[in-house]
């Protein structure tokens, strides 16, 4: 983790009186609450489901909606399983938010998606040991503005 990126953003985001040299334990004991960490463990260790042979974000798939259109990707032939895993599997970070974009400037933005990221690095490896998956930040959407995590299973390697 790049340790001086999160603590600065930290004290840019929480200020505690009288305590200068915090390190993030500190402001997890200090501001932090068990129920919001209940609240953000779905992100950092979400749910997979495997579907013929795919491993998926369960939240990208859990409606009919959304399955069918896997399903449909799938039979037309015309994609790979990496893309369309790539089409189901990723969050746009500053969206899982009510808030949006408006609370993190866009360096600390890309700082979460990298913790993200790693999360779900470490997921995916104690899931399926057996095979290799790429995880990555990206920018995405129509002006590339966007930061995302996304994954996918890295095949034939």
């Amino acid at each position: 983790m790049a340790t001086n990126k999160y603590l600065n953003a930290l004290k840019r985001s929480f200020e505690v009186k009288g305590y200068e040299n915090f390190d993030s334990y500190d402001y997890l004991h200090a501001i932090g609450s068990a129920k919001e960490a209940l609240l953000y463990a779905g992100l950092f260790c979400p749910d997979l489901i495997e579907i013929e042979d795919m491993v998926l974000l369960k939240m990208k798939v859990d409606d009919e909606v959304n399955l069918k259109g896997l399903y449909k990707l799938k039979s037309e032939g015309k994609r790979t399983h990496q893309e369309i895993e790539k089409s189901f599997n990723f969050v746009e970070v500053p969206y899982c938010f009510a808030s949006g974009r408006n609370d993190l400037s866009e360096e600390e933005e890309t700082l979460l998606a990298e913790l993200i990221a790693s999360s779900w690095r470490g997921r995916l490896i104690t899931e399926y040991p057996n095979r290799r998956f790429k995880v990555m930040v990206a920018k995405v959407g129509d002006l590339s503005d966007v930061v995302a995590v996304v994954f996918f299973e890295e095949r034939g390697i």
